[in-house]
């Protein structure tokens, strides 16, 4: 069964499905950058800094570009860290939901949940690809983005557009063990992620869609 809380009657339909969080025993959640925009941050396709956030997930840009690349991610890395959870973050991590994200702000753990797997990585993070170093992001501002073992321009700890995303199979181990999926901020196009869903409907799983206002409909749900 599929709940749809994503248009303005939400209330009506959130009274019938609040048992279904209460009784779950392993409920398990999608977010996307939708669950974020509380806390005041971005989705993909909005303006930051004369860009699109989504040029951050640009290889390229990266590889021809490095300094200005940087540039860029340094100062989406500044005013990211100022952001807190909101709501939806922490009632997730209060009701126990295992979390698969698409986000990389770290607003999940900041919220104290555990069971998060980051399937695009993280902002927190920046590695090497030849020597395979892991440095906090902060590293860039006293020492550059060259690896200080081998010199090789760093990369950013999340997935660029293109490549493989991380943790897929225990996400699918989850999905597969749920009770309950709830889906918030995402409209669950990218692949693997959209199949999701359908595991979940095939073994009769309820499955619930908010894609805006998780903030006010989470703690409504889960109280």
């Amino acid at each position: 069964m599929i709940y749809d809380l994503s248009h303005k009657d939400w209330v009506e339909v959130a009274k019938n499905i609040k048992m279904l969080l209460l009784k779950a025993n392993f409920p398990v959640c999608i977010t996307g950058a939708g669950i974020s925009v509380a806390s005041g941050l971005p989705v993909n396709e909005m303006n930051f800094q004369g860009k699109t956030v989504h040029q951050l997930f640009l290889k390229d840009f990266w590889r021809r570009e490095p300094e200005r690349y940087f540039d860029f991610y340094y100062q989406i890395f500044f005013e990211w860290k100022k952001a807190l959870p909101n709501n939806a973050h922490l009632y997730l991590h209060k009701k126990n939901f295992k979390i698969i994200t698409q986000n990389i702000d770290g607003l999940h753990f900041e919220a104290g949940s555990k069971n998060v797997i980051e399937i695009h990585g993280n902002l927190r993070e920046l590695r090497c690809e030849t020597c395979a170093i892991i440095l906090k992001s902060d590293f860039l501002k006293h020492h550059g983005f060259n690896c200080p073992n081998c010199k090789q321009i760093l990369r950013p700890g999340f997935v660029f557009v293109g490549e493989k995303v991380k943790g897929v199979s225990l996400a699918t181990h989850w999905i597969c063990q749920s009770d309950l999926l709830l889906i918030i901020g995402t409209e669950m196009d990218a692949l693997p992620i959209r199949y999701f869903p359908k595991i979940a409907t095939t073994k009769q799983v309820p499955v619930i869609w908010i894609n805006q206002n998780s903030e006010t409909i989470i703690p409504y749900l889960c109280k």
